[in-house]
């Protein structure tokens, strides 16, 4: 599908769904092409079909608006929008979120000199790529505590991965193809295959991305997490990494680095980023404050190879940036006083004391496992086979298990109860307002690994502890099962 394609069936269904109702102004065309991260060439392409087609009409000096369709209500009835209600679950171990200690006290002081730092800028459009003085400040952080000897002519502030993902389709050739690693985050998959572009899913060996798979892939950019791959965890030894970089050494290959969460390693220091030993600087490095500060923020960035600058301002420079500039500067001050590193060390050890709750919880269960290393806010969960040898009363199974659910205590009942998917316990939790995650979930291909990716930033030690215990009773109500 071309890009045209895509706004235009964006704007098309919000129409016929009554999310656009009639009379409606639609984002101009320079707003719907920040949006979409498209050229604005590009939005009057699908405007005009729109247009064409009597979704929409233009009204001169004021925009375009949603057309009339007295046809469409004769022929569709009335349209009524639906109300969706996110789940709100008592126990919550899905990833992402963080931690309640966050100094309210301190950001509410640095938002007010910010104000005054910024002065008139504060009315003016910021640089496209960001704030300089955040980008700045990150390039100070990034050699400090990274490795990265980063210029901040090279750093590009945006609102999410996605997002430096949008403008790196617009860098690269359109006929590059992607490498990414499976289980992986789901995202990816799926921000590519929306996109039209080509990528290729490689297995992990254990130590992060399988070296083979890359070199008999094919692929051109190869998009990994090294220091701590999700969801797995597998850490990538320095060998390795001075083996991928080797291979991305030959011209039109490039390396996309995610440091999602490489600040929160609970043995030793925090392991170099790929990017701090990329002599060829063929590593484009990407970093979030979602997980170090808060995801409501919605600042992340990119450090670009010289060569991609060039071509970033060549295409891309008109696109505006689409955080607001208090709130960078407001980051900026954050770190540049030092409150941002002295954030790190305080939630370092709280996410600490949650990780060795939960290792601790787990290890009462002999046939649960728990993979991910000292580093992340998750682990994952996974269970041996057979894993119900002590189980004695088939009774106490839970209903909800259904089919697999037989009087007695026959060998295959067992056998049918240690065949059971993360999919089925994630469903089983669901019901007892515990939110976790299947591992299955991020796997691309068909084969996959039973488990469940078990996230611990955003809950409370006694919501972890008392969840935690819930969950496990799921594989036969606990107390069966302990050693």
């Amino acid at each position: 599908m071309k890009k045209y394609e895509i706004v235009y069936m964006n704007v098309k269904e919000k129409i016929i769904s009554g999310l656009y109702p009639e009379k409606t102004r639609l984002p101009s065309k320079r707003d719907m092409a920040h949006m979409m991260s498209v050229s604005l060439n590009t939005v009057e392409i699908a405007y005009a079909q729109l247009q064409d087609e009597g979704y929409i009409e233009a009204m001169e000096r004021r925009g375009y608006f949603v057309a009339k369709r007295d046809y469409m209500k004769k022929s569709m009835g009335t349209i009524s929008r639906p109300i969706y209600r996110e789940k709100v679950y008592k126990y919550d171990f899905s990833y992402g979120g963080v931690d309640e200690k966050f100094p309210f006290g301190v950001w509410k002081k640095i938002s007010k000199e910010a104000i005054d730092d910024l002065g008139s800028d504060l009315l003016k459009r910021v640089n496209p790529m960001g704030d300089m003085s955040l980008r700045e400040s990150i390039a100070t952080y990034l050699k400090a505590y990274r490795g990265i000897g980063a210029k901040m002519e090279n750093i590009l502030i945006s609102a999410s991965t996605e997002h430096l993902f949008q403008i790196l389709f617009c860098i690269l050739e359109d006929d590059k193809v992607f490498g990414i690693e499976d289980p992986g985050f789901e995202r990816w998959s799926l921000l590519f295959r929306t996109n039209n572009i080509s990528f290729k899913a490689l297995s992990l060996d254990g130590k992060g991305v399988s070296k083979k798979a890359v070199e008999n892939s094919g692929l051109d950019i190869l998009c990994i997490t090294p220091a701590h791959q999700f969801p797995t965890g597998q850490t990538m030894p320095v060998a390795k990494r001075l083996d991928i970089l080797k291979w991305a050494s030959q011209d039109g290959r490039w390396i996309i680095e995610d440091d999602y969460d490489g600040e929160f390693r609970y043995s030793g220091k925090p392991l170099p980023a790929m990017k701090s030993m990329d002599e060829m600087d063929k590593v484009i490095f990407m970093g979030s404050f979602s997980n170090t500060v808060s995801p409501a923020m919605r600042i992340s960035y990119m450090v670009l190879p010289d060569i991609l600058v060039g071509i970033y301002h060549k295409r891309v420079s008109y696109t505006a940036c689409p955080v607001p500039v208090l709130a960078q500067r407001s980051l900026d001050i954050f770190i540049r006083e030092g409150y941002f590193v002295r954030h790190i060390n305080r939630m370092r050890k709280i996410y600490k004391k949650k990780m060795e709750l939960v290792k601790d919880i787990v290890d009462g269960y002999e046939f649960l496992n728990l993979e991910g290393g000292d580093t992340g806010l998750h682990l994952v969960l996974t269970w041996d086979r057979p894993g119900y040898k002590n189980f004695e009363n088939i009774d106490m199974v839970p209903n909800e298990l259904g089919d697999i659910r037989k009087a007695g205590s026959d060998s295959q009942t067992k056998k049918n109860l240690c065949d059971i998917s993360g999919d089925e316990l994630a469903d089983l939790a669901d019901k007892r307002n515990i939110r976790v995650t299947s591992l299955s979930s991020y796997y691309i291909g068909e084969a996959h690994k039973e488990g469940l990716v078990l996230g611990f930033a955003s809950m409370s030690l006694e919501d972890i502890e008392d969840g935690l215990t819930k969950l496990l009773e799921l594989f036969g109500y606990g107390k069966l099962l302990e050693k």
